[in-house]
């Protein structure tokens, strides 16, 4: 019969390499969720970024935020974005896809990125959130800042946009 040090170790060892194993698996998910969602980012971002409207916009939000962003004011934001100029090249993004649980125990499943574009009026910073649900990814939230509304608008109406109208359904923390 096993004394209760060897059994102590025996589970003991059990333990850990359950453990090792689920570390593993998890992140080889992660890999995988930042090689889809960073895809997502670089295949989307361009397409978005070369129109400038809100139309191109919306096919790919996340239904909570079109639910709470009224029509007009997605217009109205994408008028000032508009200012950047002519799309000219996308330089690409940098981010990681991130697994959370909600308190009610859903699980949430996001990814924070930081893109880089040129346009003809200067250089822009594209900050994102985007999430996956029911397998498909969805901007949550969007923001587009750049030194070039600065410089328009003290040309024309004074008016700054050091960083501009941002997005955001909810806090993250908070979805479930």
């Amino acid at each position: 019969m096993l004394n209760s040090k060897k059994l102590f170790i025996y589970f003991s060892v059990i333990f850990s390499l359950s453990l090792i194993a689920i570390i593993l698996l998890m992140s080889k998910s992660d890999d995988k969720l930042n090689k889809e969602s960073k895809a997502y980012v670089d295949n989307v971002l361009p397409v978005i970024l070369k129109n400038l409207d809100e139309k191109t916009f919306l096919k790919f939000a996340a239904p909570e935020l079109i639910k709470a962003v009224p029509e007009e004011k997605f217009k109205e934001i994408f008028k000032i974005y508009k200012k950047l100029g002519k799309f000219e090249k996308y330089i690409g993004s940098k981010g990681k896809a991130k697994k959370s649980f909600t308190l009610k125990g859903k699980k949430w499943i996001y990814a924070n990125y930081i893109a880089l574009a040129k346009f003809s009026n200067g250089d822009a910073k594209i900050k994102l959130t985007i999430i996956k649900e029911k397998n498909n990814w969805f901007i949550y939230y969007f923001k587009i800042s750049s030194k070039a509304f600065n410089s328009i608008d003290n040309q024309s109406d004074n008016k700054s946009y050091k960083s501009t109208f941002l997005f955001m359904y909810n806090d993250l923390k908070s979805h479930s």
